[in-house]
């Protein structure tokens, strides 16, 4: 479970999600992840995550103007070259994209995020990589994980913390909800974040949809 929550903060369409009771969240949804695509080559394991994000993101409660932006975590099989400083990602959607992909230790993976025009809709997206020497073409299937839909997780997530999310209404403080789908050991939930000025409730969702964890913690 901590390995979970480690893994909480790192970095579709937006739906219309009327969640808690008759009250309407979704102008409080600064980042909403509702799918991904995974897929390896001989050399790489990669996961894509389409996302509609404010830019920049930041967990500070506010909500910014939100754009489309994949973001692709690139892993070495191997294990090796870990700190390599030139490795790069291309892929097409609308157009054709291209990326540098730095080494971030706390997911001990290369990231990539980029900003695009649209995001995929189709059921794979082809990712190549360019490591050094090595060029290798990744093909990455969209995760079909039986998981509950974003909708649902933001439901569940606005009736666990009902009375949380009532009080910042009336007291028209300022917070924003983060809504992330996340894959691990074959298993998926949801990351729902309430985030105010300075903490964060963080909630872990099953793919039923259930509360499985819960931590508050202070905003970086």
């Amino acid at each position: 479970m901590k390995k979970l929550f480690c893994l909480l903060f790192f970095l579709i369409p937006l739906f219309v999600f009327v969640g808690c009771g008759e009250r309407d969240y979704s102008v409080y949804v600064s980042q909403l992840r509702a799918s991904l695509y995974e897929g390896e080559s001989e050399s790489f394991y990669i996961k894509a995550f389409p996302e509609v994000r404010e830019y920049p993101l930041k967990a500070d409660g506010f909500v910014g103007d939100k754009a489309d932006f994949i973001v692709l975590k690139i892993t070495f099989k191997s294990g090796e070259k870990q700190l390599i400083n030139d490795l790069s990602a291309h892929f097409s959607t609308d157009k054709d994209y291209e990326a540098s992909a730095p080494y971030k230790p706390d997911v001990e993976s290369y990231v990539a995020t980029v900003k695009v025009n649209e995001l995929p809709d189709s059921e794979r997206l082809t990712v190549t990589v360019t490591a050094g020497d090595k060029k290798e073409n990744v093909e990455l299937v969209k995760a079909k994980n039986g998981a509950v839909s974003a909708d649902k997780a933001l439901k569940a997530a606005c009736a666990h913390k009902s009375e949380q999310l009532e009080t910042l209404s009336k007291q028209n403080a300022d917070f924003e909800i983060m809504i992330r789908l996340i894959a691990e050991s074959g298993n998926y939930y949801y990351y729902v974040g309430i985030t105010e000025t300075e903490y964060t409730t963080a909630l872990l969702i099953d793919d039923k949809g259930e509360i499985i964890a819960e931590k508050r913690i202070k905003n970086q």
